[in-house]
């Protein structure tokens, strides 16, 4: 065996070339400059990120900086290490030594949750953040809504692009959070930077503005949360490059109305808003609509591109009963999700309706709640009237002599 064989074969000399490399390739790392280095972190999860300050002296700091997704889910963090590996990292001296407040270790899961969401975003240094999503089981009515206008004053002062506040409660009844009006928005700046500008103006909508009040904002989803008329009027007149814009379980939502100039709107859902008493859609670009709720009059005036839709609710029975309301855009869709609830229905459902033709639809999706005896015909005539359809579902809920089943089909 010649001298180069056996250097090839010792297992130390290939360790040591292994580590060589590793040292090169982790110098070459610490070579970057530190904004690349803070895109490279700004791309991990929060947790990851977290994680990477533990690598070196150099990336003890950098997540501080990070400006992708700051993402929270209760659910996912409760169930796991990451509320104690994170209390690990931030009881480090440097970090304590680095004047912020330490993180203080509780019993419960959900007050924990709070503090840590509070820490992370306390010792951000980033002058803006791309998104912000935190989903909370929101219980409490005392105490927590301190915390959450923290989140919706930092998701102001950050820029956010994408702003999902989730705070309901599966199978329960969530404590819903008041989201800040007009006033209260103004009201979490300091007095010498808003005073003059009202004094100036006389208008709250205006000072907003001239703060750049969430003037970035393309994506908001707020569940569980009760959101005035107004707020979501500042929203839609302020906000130019706004595309989608989810509001679920507001009982402060009445009268809204979504009309051009919304160029960039595409995503729309108002649902489970039990005080809506009005709601007007003609927008020209959107995509994609979900309605749940009461019975009110056609919201439905000018959406030529409108090809995905979902009904619920007492409104969603006027697509069974009264089809022809809706053909000014039926025709158009391409998908529709039915959530038709018989069982609160006093009338029986015709089993043979005249529905107009949906040419264009070729996925549909019932969810249906039936009482005993109820007849499921008409669901016939649905699919008759849509030549095109390539997938149909259907999923009976509810504790009935039925039972609840899934059925998917796709047909010939």
């Amino acid at each position: 065996m010649g001298e180069m064989d056996k250097h090839k074969a010792d297992p130390d000399t290939q360790n040591n070339g292994k580590r060589k490399r590793k040292q090169g390739i982790d110098n070459a790392i610490d070579k970057l400059p530190d904004d690349l280095l803070t895109a490279i972190v700004s791309c991990m999860s929060i947790k990851d990120a977290v994680r990477t300050s533990v690598l070196s002296h150099r990336w003890r700091y950098l997540w501080m900086f990070t400006h992708g997704v700051l993402e929270f889910d209760e659910r996912d963090i409760s169930s796991d290490k990451t509320v104690l590996e994170f209390d690990n990292i931030m009881s480090n001296k440097t970090v304590r030594d680095f004047g912020y407040i330490s993180y203080h270790k509780t019993r419960r899961k959900r007050y924990k949750f709070n503090r840590m969401v509070n820490h992370v975003l306390n010792l951000h240094q980033g002058t803006s953040v791309d998104s912000l999503i935190v989903r909370f089981c929101n219980k409490i009515k005392a105490g927590y809504p301190s915390y959450i206008s923290e989140w919706v004053l930092f998701a102001v002062h950050k820029k956010v692009k994408r702003f999902d506040l989730d705070l309901s409660v599966p199978g329960g009844s969530p404590c819903n959070y008041k989201f800040p009006d007009l006033v209260g928005l103004l009201t979490k700046f300091p007095l010498n930077e808003f005073v003059p500008l009202y004094e100036k103006s006389m208008s709250f909508v205006w000072c907003l503005r001239s703060l750049n009040v969430f003037l970035s904002l393309r994506s908001v989803r707020l569940v569980s949360v009760d959101i005035k008329d107004e707020v979501v009027r500042y929203f839609l007149d302020s906000c130019p490059y706004i595309e989608k814009l989810c509001i679920r379980g507001s009982a402060a939502t009445k009268d809204v109305k979504f009309v051009d100039p919304l160029p960039y709107l595409k995503v729309l859902e108002i649902s489970e808003c039990c005080n809506i008493q009005s709601l007007v859609i003609s927008v020209k670009n959107l995509a994609s609509c979900a309605y749940e709720g009461n019975e009110i009059s056609l919201p439905f005036k000018n959406v030529p591109n409108l090809s995905e839709l979902t009904l619920g609710g007492v409104f969603c029975e006027s697509f069974i009963y009264e089809p022809n309301k809706h053909s000014s855009y039926s025709a158009q869709l391409v998908k529709l999700v039915l959530n038709l609830q018989t069982a609160s229905v006093g009338r029986q459902i015709p089993p043979r309706i005249d529905l107009p033709q949906l040419h264009a639809l070729k996925r549909l999706e019932l969810s249906i709640v039936s009482q005993v005896g109820r007849s499921l015909l008409f669901l016939t005539s649905l699919i008759k009237a849509s030549p095109q359809l390539h997938e149909f579902k259907m999923k009976r809920r509810g504790t009935y002599e039925f039972g609840s089943g899934f059925v998917s089909m796709i047909p010939v």
